[in-house]
């Protein structure tokens, strides 16, 4: 049973990606949203913290520090235990109800309206499609993603999926206006001046002046911004609420415990048309590239177990980003890994076994499921308790409602 926990930010965050700076004159862009591990890594110190035992010892791997429940949860930093993180997302706090907020999925598209003063007034669902004959492309797959539209416009920035919305890409249902969520009513950036400090006297370093950005939720009497993380493989009343270190600089965030659930697809329709879509919800880290786990070159897809097969005709993935971050029980950096960024989207037909058993499976343990022995080692045990390779299920969208 997953545990779902709002995470409501006391200050500021700083939430760095992975380019370098603090030399003079630098300038750190913020993260957002941030990598799951922070939040995974987070909510661990927190067990760690409120079970009495040392940092320290649990660095170098020792066993026995913790209860025999809570030890089968974090395990060592080398050989993670059953803890992970299944879900990770901003959300807003609103009359004791948490709801998600979601990067646009790669197969929408909101077109730019400068004449309603920016409020989006049409929604658009890129659908696969041959292409006729003559035409070619680089792209590898049967179909593309093509967005049919009469007028050519400019992509709307700025907006997300608001909870409705989330919803009704899971079941298949055509998106709206109402759908969306401006990320300025959850989340302002805020620029920071940072001296750099002199390791040998601790006092300001000559020169050493730099910018950073920082993630101000928004706060109101009724209404608050923070973050949405659904947690598997530890009791409920193991999860103490209370504050926690939350991104760069160790800046306090409250931890309460709350409901939700993921969203569950149209499985009857699923099962019915033999197709679906899957929508990476944290950064996916693929031993071959782009393509979805269990994919040949050729498109065809299947389980390890081969309990269920099909093809992926096509795939809308946009660039991709690098992972990395840092170690701290073994004091080095972690390896940098090319990731497939968060909403991006595989379609998926001529699905053949125990569909609905199968992509539950994908949805409850993550595209690890559809990964070989080989290939999760590849990638590592610790990025899975972290949270990545997580997905959600969508129903096809019925071109006539589009």
């Amino acid at each position: 049973m997953s545990q779902a926990i709002f995470i409501d930010p006391v200050d500021v965050l700083y939430l760095r990606g992975n380019r370098l700076f603090g030399g003079a004159g630098e300038h750190g862009e913020a993260l957002m949203p941030p990598w799951p591990s922070v939040a995974s890594g987070a909510v661990r110190s927190h067990l760690l913290s409120n079970s009495g035992a040392e940092f320290d010892d649990f660095a170098s791997g020792m066993t026995g520090l913790f209860d025999a429940p809570l030890q089968q949860a974090l395990g060592t930093p080398r050989e993670p235990g059953s803890f992970t993180l299944r879900w990770f997302s901003p959300a807003v706090l609103q009359n004791d109800a948490v709801q998600p907020v979601f990067p646009l999925p790669q197969d929408v598209f909101i077109p730019e309206n400068k004449e309603a003063g920016g409020q989006p007034q049409e929604v658009h669902h890129l659908q696969p499609c041959r292409l006729p004959e003559g035409a070619q492309t680089s792209a590898p797959l049967d179909q593309v993603a093509v967005l049919k539209r009469n007028d050519p416009a400019k992509p709307a920035s700025g907006w997300w999926l608001n909870e409705a919305g989330l919803q009704a890409w899971v079941k298949g249902e055509p998106l709206t206006p109402d759908h969306l969520i401006a990320i300025s009513d959850v989340w302002s950036t805020e620029q920071r001046l940072g001296i750099a400090r002199d390791a040998e006297t601790a006092t300001a370093a000559e020169g050493q002046i730099y910018t950073t950005e920082t993630i101000a939720f928004r706060r109101r009497q009724d209404r608050q911004g923070g973050f949405l993380a659904l947690v598997d493989g530890i009791a409920a009343d193991a999860l103490p609420d209370g504050l926690l270190r939350f991104g760069g600089d160790g800046r306090a965030a409250r931890l309460q415990r709350s409901a939700w659930q993921l969203p569950e697809p149209d499985w009857q329709r699923i099962r019915d048309e033999k197709t679906c879509r899957i929508l990476l919800s944290t950064p996916g880290l693929f031993a071959a590239g782009w393509r979805l786990p269990g994919m040949d070159e050729k498109g065809n897809w299947k389980l390890p177990d081969g309990s269920l097969k099909g093809r992926v005709v096509a795939a809308a993935v946009s660039r991709s980003r690098t992972v990395s971050g840092w170690d701290l029980a073994q004091w080095h950096p972690k390896p940098a890994q090319r990731s497939v960024p968060v909403g991006s989207v595989y379609w998926l037909s001529e699905l053949e076994g125990d569909i609905e058993a199968g992509l539950r499976r994908l949805l409850d343990d993550g595209l690890w499921t559809a990964m070989t022995d080989e290939e999760q080692d590849e990638i590592g045990a610790q990025r899975r308790a972290e949270g990545f390779n997580r997905c959600l299920i969508g129903a096809p969208l019925d071109s006539r409602n589009n």
